[in-house]
């Protein structure tokens, strides 16, 4: 491995086992604050093509920036401080947030972070053609909407990413999104859209689309499925099936679950 990655990899491991340690300090010491300034949940995933599984801890400082929390989603905004921690093992990722709601329906972000990978193999990508071990730092730019009306829900997310490797003079595959990264960085544009109904209090289906592009290379993938959530208490576990496609990928048919336990909800609807 070059001498420049080594340095790299070892500097991003050294920040994310401190990152690491502050977010299970903060996660033990959550309960001693009010549960409308912290929020906190730790979920795991896992999907069958591309294959990938995670486990991860999301957590962050609530506050208003004006009114106050009520039924009325126009009366009321708040920020959001935030920090992301995740592994699948050979991927370690670090992130910390901005986020800031002029009003809950509402929000935009920025973000840091990064992740250190040692990959030999991914799906869809060829990992001797391209470089699937190594640091990709990420600053990303985002905007969210959501509403409902009567019983129908529905959210539109979009961001724009810097994907910036540490060895820049040849191409990678960004773990994320299964996608090339082209020499000298790339930047990623990723479009979220969900339309549901809720059945019961605690229950939702929803439809999705799910679509990636990088645009140095312009290459993109694109999934299209259905899912259900099951909330009780502090839990919630998600199902859902879609079908994948992209330019290395004919179309696919792709399988998903989830599980989170909620900490601490914060002030987001």
């Amino acid at each position: 491995m070059p001498k420049s990655i080594e340095v790299s990899s070892h500097l991003f491991l050294k920040f994310f086992g401190r990152f690491a340690f502050l977010t299970v300090f903060f996660c033990l010491n959550i309960s001693a604050y009010a549960q409308d300034t912290w929020d906190a949940e730790v979920t795991a995933g896992l999907r069958t093509y591309p294959l990938g599984a995670a486990v991860a801890f999301n957590g962050g400082y609530n506050d208003y920036l004006w009114g106050k929390k009520s039924e009325d989603p126009l009366s009321w905004g708040y920020f959001r401080l935030g920090a992301l921690a995740q592994s699948s093992g050979k991927v370690n990722k670090g992130e910390l947030s901005l986020s800031v709601f002029p009003v809950p329906l509402i929000g935009l972000n920025l973000d840091f972070g990064g992740s250190a990978r040692n990959l030999t193999s991914m799906q869809t990508v060829d990992c001797v053609a391209l470089n699937c071990f190594g640091n990709i730092r990420r600053t990303r730019i985002g905007a969210v909407i959501k509403g409902a009306f009567g019983y129908i829900f529905g959210r539109i997310k979009t961001s724009y990413a810097w994907l910036e490797p540490a060895n820049a003079s040849i191409a990678h595959a960004d773990e994320s999104t299964n996608l090339e990264i082209q020499r000298g960085g790339d930047r990623l544009f990723n479009w979220n859209f969900i339309l549901g109904l809720p059945m019961k209090a605690e229950f939702q289906t929803f439809i999705f689309v799910d679509k990636n592009k990088m645009q140095n290379g312009g290459y993109s993938n694109i999934s299209r499925g259905i899912a259900a959530q099951k909330s009780w208490g502090q839990h919630a576990v998600k199902l859902g099936a879609a079908l994948y496609s992209s330019e290395t990928s004919k179309l696919h048919g792709q399988v998903f679950a989830g599980y989170s336990y909620s900490i601490s909800k914060g002030l987001e609807l």
